[in-house]
Formats: structure tokens, sequence, C-alpha cells
């Protein structure tokens, strides 16, 4: 039976657009990608910098050392703590999809607990499937740290003198790790390609079919294989949806926030009113709850379309006869003495 892509990307559209639940917890799935920061321009509203010599920075240096730390150690937690409400998140959409496709209902309550429940088998894949990269990176670093000492090496022992040295032992070994590089990193793509196709596949795995790490692995492999041609059409398609809408974001986002900040900077520089800074406060409020809306709507969709399209290459829907049922046989009237 084909792939129906308009039957997938519709249905998932309306279980998006019909139930909220499916919007709260693509926002939590969201909130995992949402860790970062940024370093403001220590100014003052004039525009004068802040008197910060080495006298303060001596002075200071231990409250300083205490607030870098504090805040260091807050930002781990943080983002451990949005990692697992990420990772679960994930897991109940998958679940609140699939209890609306068998159940036609779905509760955030239900689904969180599925999601609980598979938490370590859903981390335990994540992990698994980084592994390699991990060791790629160790592997990497070994050859290009010995190959940089065995160049210098023998740079200096071909170096009659000093003052002038043989740079062509290092300038090779410089070569030799662009040249590895160049190969593994096109073997690392086209590994993580994969290993995001396992990671969605056996996700699925893991909530729909009840799997376990290992089975999870084995059916994301398998579904992967016999439906190559479907899943790369599926994942372009989210692409260039989410490519439109990165650019409609991209659009409100400049007309909300930034163009009244240039606004305001073409007229007045740095020296604002507490009006100017009214505006540019609520242009941000409205931007990053624009932003997040959108942004839950899209991973939900995102979401709802890899797990209905698993359910189509695993569960598929009998097909539906198209014969017409012939009439049960009625015995002739009797005719009439």
């Amino acid at each position: 039976m084909p792939f129906n892509f308009s039957d997938v990307f519709s249905r998932a559209v309306r279980l998006v657009r019909e139930n909220k639940v499916l919007w709260l917890l693509g926002f939590l799935v969201a909130l995992g990608g949402a860790v970062g920061g940024g370093s403001g321009n220590m100014r003052t509203i004039t525009g004068a910098p802040a008197p910060m010599n080495s006298a303060w920075w001596n002075a200071n240096s231990a409250s300083i050392a205490a607030f870098v730390g504090c805040f260091a150690l807050l930002a781990f937690v943080l983002g451990i703590a949005l990692f697992v409400i990420s990772t679960i998140a994930r897991g109940s959409l998958v679940a609140a999809v699939q209890h609306l496709e068998t159940e036609h209902t779905a509760t955030f309550q239900r689904a969180w607990q599925v999601g609980q429940v598979n938490f370590w088998r859903m981390f335990g894949l994540q992990i698994v499937l980084a592994l390699p990269v991990l060791i790629w990176i160790v592997l990497f670093i070994i050859f290009a740290v010995g190959t940089l000492g065995a160049s210098a090496i023998f740079s200096v022992a071909t170096t009659p003198n000093r003052a002038n040295p043989n740079w062509m032992g290092m300038a090779a070994g410089g070569a030799a790790i662009a040249m590895a590089a160049v190969p593994a990193l096109c073997a690392l793509a086209i590994y993580a390609v994969v290993a995001s196709g396992l990671r969605t596949l056996g996700e699925r795995a893991i909530i729909i079919d009840g799997l376990t790490l290992g089975g999870s692995i084995r059916k994301g492999w398998g579904v992967l294989k016999g439906n190559l041609g479907n899943i790369i059409l599926v994942a372009l398609l989210l692409i260039v949806i989410k490519v439109a809408l990165a650019i409609v974001i991209g659009l409100v986002v400049g007309t909300v926030f930034v163009l009244p900040i240039g606004v305001l900077v073409a007229q007045g520089g740095m020296t604002w009113s507490a009006l100017d800074w009214a505006v540019v406060a609520i242009g941000l409020l409205v931007t990053i709850v624009l932003t997040a809306l959108i942004g839950s709507v899209v991973t939900a969709f995102e979401s709802a379309v890899w797990t209905l399209s698993y359910r189509e290459f695993t569960h598929p829907a009998p097909p539906q006869s198209t014969t017409v049922p012939e009439a049960p046989y009625q015995p002739p009237l009797a005719r009439p003495a």
C-alpha cells in the first residue's frame, strides 16, 4: 500500500488544531533547545563605559568569582532540568498522538505518565546513538595531537639552526590533519543524519510498541531501511515547512522588535527615555510569546507527522473494500390465487 503523504500531513494538522494538549507538550519539548544566553554590553543608558579598572577588579574579585560560580551552577542545574523535561515531553507527544489515533482522546496527565515511564529508555537511546560521535571526537583529538607532536619533533630534529627553524614538518602535519578531517567530517555528517532518523523512529518504537532499548534500535533500523525513500521525502517536506515558518517568524521579529529599536537608535542613539524602554520591553515580550507559541505548534506538528508516519510504516490500516455487498436473497412474492 503506497504511503499517502497528503493524508498524513492533513491528519497531523487536524490533530494539532483540535488538541491544545499537543501545543503544551510541544512547548515543553522546545524548552530543551532554549538553553542559551548572551553577553550584554556593559554600558550605561547614556553610552558611557562603566568604571571597571584593575583596582575595581581586585577589590571585587571574590564577589565576581562567587557570582560566576553560582551562575554556572544554576545554568548546569537548569540545563539538566530542561533536558529531562524535554525528553519526557517528547515521549509524551508520541503517546498523546497514539492515544488520539487509537482512542480519539488524550490527556496531558496520561501522556506525561507514559513519557515518565519510558524516560530512561529514551535517554539511553540518545546516549547510545551519541557514543560514535564522542568516540570519533576523542580519536580525532588523539590523532591530531600525535600528528602535531611528531611533526614538531621532526621539525626540531631537522633544524640545523634554531634561528632558522624548519617548518616543513609542522606544515606536513597540518596538511595530514586537514586531509584526514575532510572525509572524517563527511562520514560524521552522514552518521548524524542516520542517527537522527534512528532516534526519531526508535523513540516511537519505545512508546508505541513498548520495545526495549536494543529492540527499538533494531526496529528503527528496519523501518528506516524499508521506507528510506518515503522517510527522506517526509523529512524534506518538514524542512521546507520549517524554513518557511522561520522566514515568517523572522519577519515578525524584525517588524515587532528589531525595527522599533532601529528607529529609536537612529533618533536618539543610546539615550532613551522611559517610554522608549517601555516600547522595547513590550516588543521583546510580544516577540518571545509569538516565537514560543509558533515554536510549540511547529514542534507538535512535526512530532505528529513522524508518529503518524511510523504508524503507517509499521501498522498500516487494512485496505477498505470497494465492492458493494450483495443484497440478501428474497424469495419471489407468492402469486395471488
